[in-house]
């Protein structure tokens, strides 16, 4: 299954629909999204056919959890991509300087690359771990992120110890 732009809107449409109004059909979607009837239909048949939704006898839809998975997935990532906008914009009215193009895409590029880095309990394989590690030895900065925090910390295994009270 391809996963294509207009299904990825169909699907957000059909999570926060449901989220905001309880059971969704055809017109919701069509009203949600501002589309036609028709359109909505044909998306329908795709979105059945790719198993991301099912439609009862009532015309209600439903995503799949398959469905619900990727509706999940757009609706974290559109929340994250608000959040980092938000936070840039605020740090520039703190600042209260005149915008500079090339600051606002270096601290556009700082941010995404920490809200898209890797995070505590993520599951990596050895291969993985060997390329961040000689990807970061590149960096003129390998132990914190372009916001100065801190990417590796070091702990004694006392400290370690310590923190699960084995000791």
């Amino acid at each position: 299954m391809k996963l294509t732009i207009s299904k990825e809107d169909y699907v957000k449409a059909i999570a926060e629909a449901d989220a905001e109004e309880g059971a969704v059909i055809a017109a919701t979607i069509a009203r949600w999204l501002q589309v036609s009837p028709s359109a909505v239909a044909l998306a329908l048949r795709r979105l059945r056919r790719d198993k991301l939704v099912t439609v009862d006898r009532k015309g209600v839809i439903s995503l799949t959890p398959e469905g619900r998975g990727i509706a999940d997935k757009l609706r974290l990532r559109h929340h994250l991509v608000e959040r980092m906008l938000h936070e840039l914009l605020e740090q520039l009215a703190r600042e209260e300087q005149a915008i500079n193009l090339e600051k606002v895409r270096a601290e556009i590029a700082a941010s995404i690359a920490c809200h898209a880095a890797i995070k505590v309990n993520t599951p990596l394989e050895c291969k993985k771990m060997e390329w961040l590690l000689r990807e970061l030895g590149q960096t003129d900065c390998p132990m914190c992120c372009p916001h100065g925090r801190p990417v590796v910390l070091r702990y004694s295994v006392r400290d370690i110890q310590r923190a699960f009270k084995r000791i």
